[in-house]
């Protein structure tokens, strides 16, 4: 299990730089022309005037990527990953530009596989399966993921916003039969995504490539 304590030593740096850069920034000066006193914007606030900090979960239909992949198994029964959940925290660093930190748990559903066809019948052993991430393996798997991800805001307005996000990290496949872990690069690709809302905001995205859903809908905070 050197894999699942790599991957939540890694989770917990991230974690902890994310919080580090969640830390009040400095307050900037302003001066009032007509009365010529200084004044401080609040700390708490981005450059959009909405809080900096954002925290959302969502729930994604058919990743891509991990599907695609299961495709090529070459084996007689099916498995696929229907859906996934993901956590994501989100800090603005400029008034469009966010960085932040999502968490992804990916089940793989598989009715159909029969450990004891698979263990009975010798032939069935030479059947193929690809893992997540392209290597073989025999197995029904949950897959956790951590990513780093960015957010770029191309249109703003009071209660919408419209965006491009591109996350990259890691993940991991937990074999429930075979006992074993497979680890891998993971990433998600998002050309358009949608805020609805402030203080509470409404989430989607649609088309998105990767190991995250290929539509995604959430609910998210800001503070």
């Amino acid at each position: 299990m050197k894999a699942f304590r790599l991957l939540s030593i890694t989770a917990l740096l991230l974690l902890a730089a994310a919080s580090a850069t969640a830390q009040p920034r400095h307050s900037a000066r302003y001066t009032n022309e007509s009365s010529g006193h200084y004044y401080e914007a609040p700390r708490h606030k981005a450059f959009n005037g909405l809080p900096a900090n954002e925290f959302s979960i969502s729930l994604g239909v058919w990743p891509m990527r991990p599907n695609n992949l299961f495709d090529d198994d070459d084996y007689r029964h099916e498995r696929e990953a229907p859906f996934e959940v993901s956590l994501e925290y989100m800090r603005h660093l400029t008034r469009r530009l966010s960085i932040g930190l999502d968490l992804t748990y990916i089940p793989v559903l598989n009715d159909y596989w029969d450990n004891e066809y698979y263990y009975d019948y010798p032939d069935s052993r030479d059947y193929h399966r690809s893992s997540a991430f392209g290597k073989g393996g025999r197995y029904e798997e949950s897959i956790l993921v951590v990513m780093p991800t960015f957010r770029f805001e191309w249109l703003q307005t009071r209660n919408f916003a419209m965006y491009t996000r591109l996350a990259m990290g890691f993940g991991v496949e937990f074999d429930k039969v075979e006992d074993k872990v497979n680890s891998g690069f993971t990433f998600q690709a998002v050309p358009i995504g949608m805020l609805i809302g402030r203080t509470v905001y409404a989430r989607i995205e649609f088309p998105a490539f990767g190991y995250q859903g290929l539509l995604t809908a959430g609910i998210g905070y800001r503070f």
